[in-house]
C-alpha cells in the first residue's frame, strides 16, 4: 500500500524542513514511530515492512507512507495506518523526538560536503531545484529553530487524510 500526499515546493524551504522532521519521526528506519508500532511492538503480526519518505521537487514534493501486509488484513492495515497520521496530527510530537529527528536532518546535511562530488550535488540541487544557492545556508538554522508546534502545524496543511491519494496492491 501506499498513502501519498502533496507535498511544498522545494524551495519553501520551512515547510520542506517540518515535513523532513515528521519523515524522520514517522517512518525513517526502525526506531520511526510506525516502525515501532506497527512492527516491533505490534499487538498482531500484519505489516512486514512500513516507512515513510518525502522528496523534494522544484514544483512540489511527494510525502507518502508505504507498506507491506499480510493481503487478509487490508482493511486493518488501513485503519491502523491512518490511525498513526491522526495520531502526530492530533497529538503531536515528543521533545525527544524533535531533537532527535533534527540531529538526524543535520547529520544528514554534514555528509552532503563529505566529497568533492558530494558538495557539487548539493549545491546543484539547491542552483537548479530552489534557484537560490543562500538556501544552502538557511537550512541548518531552520531545522535548529522550527518548534513542534510549528512542524504539527505545518504538516496538518499537507498531512490531512482527505487530500491523501491512497493505493493498494493485492494479489489474485
Amino acid at each position: 500500500m501506499m498513502i501519498g500526499y502533496l507535498g511544498p515546493k522545494a524551495a519553501d524551504l520551512k515547510n520542506s524542513v517540518a515535513l523532513d522532521i515528521v519523515n524522520v519521526i514517522l517512518g525513517d528506519g526502525a526506531s520511526s514511530r510506525l516502525y515501532q508500532r506497527l512492527i516491533e511492538k505490534a499487538e498482531e503480526n500484519i505489516f512486514n515492512q512500513v516507512g515513510t519518505d518525502f522528496y523534494q521537487f522544484k514544483d512540489g514534493g511527494n510525502f507518502f507512507i508505504d507498506a507491506n501486509f499480510e493481503p487478509n488484513k487490508k482493511e486493518k492495515a488501513l485503519e491502523l495506518i491512518k490511525g498513526e497520521i491522526v495520531d502526530i496530527l492530533s497529538n503531536g510530537i515528543t521533545d525527544s523526538e524533535l531533537k532527535k529527528a533534527k540531529k538526524k536532518l543535520k547529520v544528514a546535511y554534514a555528509s552532503t560536503s563529505e566529497t568533492v562530488s558530494d558538495i557539487a550535488d548539493n549545491i546543484g540541487f539547491y542552483m537548479t531545484v530552489l534557484e537560490n544557492l543562500e538556501q544552502a545556508n538557511e537550512y541548518i538554522d531552520i531545522v535548529e529553530n522550527i518548534s513542534a508546534q510549528e512542524v504539527i502545524e505545518i504538516a496538518r496543511g499537507y498531512l490531512d487524510l482527505s487530500k491523501a491519494t491512497i493505493s493498494v496492491m493485492l494479489p489474485e
